[in-house]
């Protein structure tokens, strides 16, 4: 089961150290890992096709959730980052959600 909350935390989001993305063409999706300014861990990921295109969604890894974000421009923002800087870039036609 995956829970979902959906929250919007203005300018949390603003400066963020990229490390890898992960591109799941099965899933019209993309997988992204970045630090921020503290230094934690923060995972997103992010549709980008259909029905669900522009959805993001942030780990809680407290809580044992994914939290969808509000942020109308988060989407960009993160897309815009990661196409821009030497980000190292994978793909994986094979990955699954379930066993």
């Amino acid at each position: 089961m995956v829970v979902l909350n959906t929250q919007s935390l203005p300018g949390l989001f603003d400066k963020l150290d990229f490390k890898y993305v992960i591109d799941l063409p099965r899933y019209s999706a993309i997988f992204i890992s970045a630090r921020d300014l503290n230094g934690k861990s923060q995972l997103f990921l992010i549709f980008t096709k259909y029905q669900h295109a522009g959805l993001v969604y942030q780990r809680n890894g407290l809580k044992g959730v994914w939290e969808e974000r509000a942020e109308g421009s988060l989407y960009k923002r993160i897309i815009e980052q990661t196409q821009q800087r030497a980000i190292p870039r994978f793909t994986s036609d094979t990955f699954t959600f379930f066993g």
